[in-house]
């Protein structure tokens, strides 16, 4: 019974901890933004919001993104790396020694590998979602006026803007799966340390390729093919984390 107590203590806490993280992030970004509007006198909505909190950096119109300030990549990076450990912390929770019997469970490392990424498909998406309704509530309790359609910069309508947040989401739970992928091959042959300190180094890694890179778009908020190009790229990284994986696994076990 008291085992039992100790587990939900660690639960609520450990959810109670990210989901204050993620209030934080969201009424950060806000009080940028509205700080931004009213030193402008300009007029911003929910589309410049999540344009500032994953980075948008196609329209040189919008100005209220600070790429010279640190803080501006924290909240995309503390998000990603958030979701990453979330989306895998099924497999990470497992003591070292006590893998074999794990993997005697499964059968072999295949039907293991096998349902551990399909337990991180299901966190990375419960994970996005419950993080895109947490930051639209704040907004919404916080200043539910940024709902509407009007800004001052380049935007769309609400149906567009809804169309293009649906997509951001797919690519946010795509990245995860790929991330979450890749540290279950690292955490069968190197632990969990080293799984975790991999999944942060990829995260900010991407990001600041993708900062760089103008001619698609990975995992920042820049739509011009409606993420279709993101979704295409990490289709691929996933495939290729894939592959190196099971070369990697086949090759150390020989």
């Amino acid at each position: 019974m008291k085992k039992s107590t100790f587990y939900y203590k660690i639960f609520f806490l450990r959810y109670g901890l990210i989901l204050s993280v993620l209030i934080m992030i969201g009424f950060r970004t806000y009080k940028t933004l509205q700080d931004h509007a009213l030193s402008t006198d300009v007029d911003v909505n929910i589309f410049d919001f999540f344009r500032l909190l994953f980075i948008h950096t196609e329209t040189a119109t919008v100005d209220y993104i600070y790429m010279g300030d640190p803080k501006t990549l924290l909240g995309i990076v503390s998000i990603l790396f958030i979701g990453v450990i979330q989306s895998s912390t099924h497999f990470m929770k497992s003591n070292q020694q006590y893998r074999y019997l794990e993997l005697v469970r499964y059968k072999n490392k295949k039907n293991y590998i096998h349902k551990m990424k399909k337990t991180s498909l299901k966190h990375a998406i419960l994970y996005a979602v419950i993080s895109f309704t947490l930051l639209l509530l704040t907004v919404f309790f916080v200043n539910k006026d940024l709902f509407s359609s009007y800004s001052h910069y380049p935007s769309a309508s609400l149906s567009i803007i809804t169309f293009l947040l649906v997509g951001y989401l797919i690519v946010l739970c795509f990245f995860l799966f790929a991330m979450s992928s890749a540290m279950i091959y690292i955490n069968l042959l190197k632990g969990r340390l080293i799984s975790m300190v991999t999944g942060l180094l990829l995260t900010i890694f991407i990001v600041m390729v993708d900062i760089n890179m103008k001619q698609v778009n990975i995992l920042l908020f820049d739509y011009q093919f409606y993420f279709f190009d993101s979704l295409l790229i990490l289709l691929s990284i996933y495939i290729v984390i894939t592959i190196l994986g099971h070369y990697v696994i086949k090759k150390y076990e020989t």
